[in-house]
């Protein structure tokens, strides 16, 4: 968003030929977009991360405490295993 003010709308000053101007506005949407989509990975990856690997601690977690409540010992080591 920031780029797309203080530099799109300077593209045309910066490159007066209209076929200059339409190619840099289409370099830039581009390098837009691709900058976009990595900001919006921040939020997929830690989603990726989250399901399979965070969410599997806290079972495990949560299973060991549950057996170590009950002193079984050997369930926990069992787990953990």
């Amino acid at each position: 968003m920031i780029c797309q003010c203080n530099i799109e709308a300077k593209l045309p000053k910066i490159f007066p030929e209209e076929q200059a101007a339409a190619e840099a506005e289409m370099a830039f949407s581009d390098a837009a977009k691709a900058s976009s989509d990595l900001g919006n990975a921040d939020s997929a990856m830690a989603t990726f991360i989250y399901d399979p690997v965070i969410s599997g601690m806290d079972d495990f977690v949560d299973r060991t405490e549950d057996h170590l409540d009950k002193s079984d010992v050997n369930a926990a080591e069992a787990g953990r295993l």
